[in-house]
């Protein structure tokens, strides 16, 4: 994938990239295809892993124009040195990152005025969080370019591009993959300590405040302690501002390893199940090395290499950009705990539903004046509570009618499609899961129906048996992290979280893309969020 910014085209800059529709934001996937054809000359195609209808990009625009591509050739090398070296230097500005954010968890916050509370998390580090960005999706662009190479080789020696989602598991040095393992270790400690029993079916928040009053669960603390110094700043739904990181409710955490504590000790068991996945990966990339011949071999494997540096620091970026994100959670938590307790809002999460010029009028006036802050909050949760529940399209066309993608996939309407993005199979129980809230209800392996994940999910896919995601692709969170412990998934399956009831039986055909309803009485579901 590639910028169009250094285009200066009256089709390219005409173009609505973004629309608002069913209470969403959606992306304009056709005119991303059209620019890059015309813009650069390149098959719209080479996307196609970022896409989440590739296939229905008209067909002549998956061709080379060689002539475009000739005149735009000097841009797209000048791109490409620009972009590796804003790879280099993002990956060279991660402890930078880490001290300024530890040095902002430091400080007393309480000298801070309401309008200096703002300044800094909309100036300082809203600033910096944008400049980041820019070098993260630079990441995920040659990412994205560099997998569709592997993708493309793959096919041509094996037959399966599937293949690749092997080749691209168990990596090393990611340090979201360091987030399982922490969580078991602690739930270790707690058996070790005795104290397993006094946390399960009880208030993680009150057993915290117990045990730090605790000598005996001191080495458990201490372990919990770097787990936040190095996490701390990760939740689920970690792109929205509302939620609370680990850090600042740490009894999240405490209710993931509970989940460890409900399983017996060997059930899961992470560091077998990264072995795994390395050997996995050792003998795909032999197999798919053998059947290449000594030309394309040498190439196959610099060009894997490439790959996996690349989806390395893409993630391991992530997780820079989220901890950019504390400071401004925290600034915007202390704004809304001072309005709350002047009663200019009813909860602390009202804040998270104004508007920014509402926020700056009544930090300009220094009081909310005729504004309602409490009705205005409440008529826009309202708002995100009702199309929060209603079933909307995946993809939409030209004229924001809604297209049935599973319809032209297939006849069967007990059959779900979407992007096979994990390969195996396996039939469970689906829970069906739309907050963070409801992965408290999970059991082991059960199948995980929801909307995305980010890497605030991670300690569930460790008890889970399968994946099904409305949306993604094949570099998304959840598809990536499926591969990691060997989970059947499919992503991008529309509708899922309406098609599939909590509690259903369903097959999961990660390697087809396809998931089955079960016919016959259900479970009775247990997730109310």
């Amino acid at each position: 994938m590639v910028s169009f910014a250094a285009v200066a085209d009256d089709e390219l800059t005409s173009i609505q990239w973004i629309k608002r529709a069913y209470g969403r934001a959606y992306l304009n996937e056709g005119a991303m295809g059209f620019a890059l054809n015309r813009a650069y000359g390149m098959p719209a195609a080479m996307a196609e892993s970022s896409m989440a209808a590739p296939q229905l990009i008209p067909q002549e625009l998956n061709r080379y124009r060689w002539g475009t591509l000739l005149r735009r050739s000097l841009t797209l090398i000048g791109m490409n040195r620009t972009w590796e070296k804003n790879v280099t230097y993002f990956e060279q500005q991660f402890p930078q990152i880490d001290a300024w954010v530890d040095a902002f968890w430091a400080r007393d916050l309480s000298d801070l005025g309401e309008q200096a509370l703002w300044t800094e998390a909309n100036g300082v580090w809203y600033e910096r969080l944008m400049e980041y960005i820019t070098y993260h999706a630079n990441v995920t662009s040659m990412a994205t370019t560099a997998y569709g190479r592997v993708e493309g080789l793959v096919e041509r020696a094996t037959g399966d591009k599937l293949v690749t989602q092997t080749l691209t598991s168990g990596l090393n040095d990611v340090i979201a993959a360091e987030i399982v393992p922490s969580l078991w270790q602690m739930a270790q400690t707690l058996r070790e300590l005795g104290l397993a029993s006094q946390v399960v079916d009880a208030d993680p928040s009150v057993v915290l405040a117990d045990w730090r009053q605790n000598p005996l669960a001191q080495p458990f603390l201490d372990q919990l302690e770097q787990f936040l110094q190095r996490h701390g700043h990760r939740c689920m739904s970690e792109a929205e501002y509302r939620y609370p990181r680990w850090r600042e409710a740490p009894e999240q955490v405490l209710s993931s390893i509970v989940t460890y504590l409900q399983m017996d000790a060997v059930q899961v068991d992470p560091v077998a199940q990264a072995a795994a996945q390395h050997f996995q990966r050792a003998d795909a990339t032999e197999m798919v090395a053998a059947q290449l011949d000594f030309v394309r071999r040498p190439f196959f494997r610099s060009s894997l290499r490439r790959l996996h540096r690349l989806l390395r620091l893409r993630d391991n970026g992530q997780h820079f950009l989220v901890k950019l994100l504390l400071p401004s959670r925290v600034l915007y938590a202390e704004l809304a705990r001072r309005w709350t307790e002047k009663r200019w809002l009813q909860t602390a999460d009202d804040f998270f539903f104004l508007l920014v010029p509402e926020i700056e009028q009544v930090l300009s006036a220094g009081a909310p004046g005729s504004l309602d802050l409490i009705q205005v909050a409440a008529a826009r949760r309202r708002a995100h509570d009702y199309w929060f529940t209603q079933p909307f399209p995946e993809v939409m066309d030209a004229r924001e009618q809604p297209v049935n993608l599973a319809s032209e996939a297939n006849d069967d309407p007990n059959v779900l499609t979407g992007i096979p993005a994990s390969q195996g199979e396996v039939t469970g129980i689906a829970r069906v899961v739309h907050t963070p809230q409801g992965t408290t209800q999970l059991q082991p392996g059960e199948i995980l129906v929801t909307r995305a994940t980010d890497p605030g999910w991670t300690p569930v896919f460790s008890v889970i048996g399968g994946l099904v995601l409305e949306v993604g692709g094949q570099l998304s969170h959840g598809a990536i992290v499926a591969r990691e412990y060997g989970l059947p998934a499919v992503v991008n399956v529309a509708g899922a979280t309406q098609k599939i009831t909590d509690g259903q039986t369903i097959r999961v055909d990660g390697h087809r893309g396809r998931v089955a309803l079960q016919a016959g009485e259900k479970e009775k579901g247990r997730n109310e969020t």
